[in-house]
């Protein structure tokens, strides 16, 4: 009788553990995917040089 009690309470906490480490691994991965990926301000022009020619950057 004791036995089956103390085997359902390991059971109940093994699945409680699991549970929090998948939901865990979940807010993990949104976290990393919803990171906004950094975007260079376009601030200016940028002119490129021919290198060819020996243009020269203004």
């Amino acid at each position: 009788m004791v036995g089956r009690i103390m085997n359902k309470v390991r059971n109940l906490w093994i699945m409680i553990i699991s549970m929090l480490i998948f939901l865990g691994i979940v807010a993990l991965i949104l976290v990393l995917t919803s990171q906004s990926k950094t975007e260079i301000p376009k601030k200016g022009v940028f002119v490129s040089a021919d290198l060819k020619t020996g243009g020269s950057l203004q």
